[in-house]
């Protein structure tokens, strides 16, 4: 959100956190070579006495999984429910009531509310001074991260490297994800040799940003290779009801949610 601090990037902080969990071991998926038996997600809860706390919003939407009351086996169709239910059809109560406030008492964004037309409820979030120092990396990161369709033309086994440095923050770029399919197909010709390209470069060695904005690209290290691509094509599928692109009719705000 910090890189886009608007109501429409709700989905994609939902998928960012999806994938958080998916890293911490508290879901997973499972997925069937018959076409009647549909993918589910699997809820796995902590391990007792191993896990770590949950951030808040990421156990608000673990709980929202689980208050579902359908088990801890769920098909796709039953995911959407449960998070449609609990962060409405577009998810934005995920960004308004979770993301957000976590980064505004950092002192990360503000957040200004207003009406649209003076008629329509509108929220609209800014960065601060501390926002754009910490983003700074990652918004360079996703101007090299946007010409990864092109560098897969010029030099395949790069754009590779990039897509594995990138992480989870390929999630970002509608454009990075739709090349996926093609990057998974040359991971598996290449084998698990693939180097990860250092986005250090992109800030500069020594770049005192840097180290707070680990924080938030490090789901990169958390997969390997074909189990990146594989989550998030799947995480994508499971939650392809959202509405990423909706407008709230007045640009970047968060509408009435």
């Amino acid at each position: 959100m910090l890189i886009t601090p608007a109501g429409r990037t709700a989905t994609k902080c939902l998928q960012a956190g999806l994938l958080a969990l998916l890293a911490a071991g508290r879901i997973g998926f499972v997925t069937s070579d018959g076409p009647l038996k549909p993918a589910e997600m699997v809820l796995k809860g902590a391990t007792a006495g191993t896990a770590d706390p949950l951030p808040r919003h990421l156990a608000v939407l673990e709980a929202s999984l689980v208050d579902q009351g359908k088990g801890n086996r769920l098909t796709a169709a039953e995911v959407l429910h449960a998070l449609q239910k609990r962060f409405g059809h577009d998810y934005r109560r995920y960004l308004h009531e979770e993301v957000a406030p976590e980064l505004i008492g950092r002192n990360l964004l503000t957040r200004t509310d207003g009406r649209w037309l003076g008629l329509f409820p509108r929220i609209t979030y800014e960065r601060t001074a501390s926002g754009d120092l910490l983003s700074a990396p990652l918004r360079r990161l996703m101007t090299v991260i946007e010409r990864l369709p092109a560098l897969l033309k010029s030099d395949p086994e790069q754009a590779l490297r990039l897509a594995r440095s990138a992480g989870a923050l390929l999630i970002l770029s509608p454009e990075a994800l739709r090349q996926i399919p093609q990057l998974r197909r040359l991971f598996e010709q290449g084998g698990d040799d693939v180097a990860v390209v250092s986005i250090l470069a992109l800030g500069g060695e020594g770049d005192p940003e840097w180290d707070a904005v680990l924080e938030l690209s490090d789901l990169a290290a958390l997969f390997d290779v074909h189990g990146l691509f594989a989550s998030l094509e799947t995480v994508g599928d499971f939650i392809s009801g959202g509405d990423s692109s909706s407008s709230d009719g007045g640009g970047d705000g968060g509408g009435g949610d």
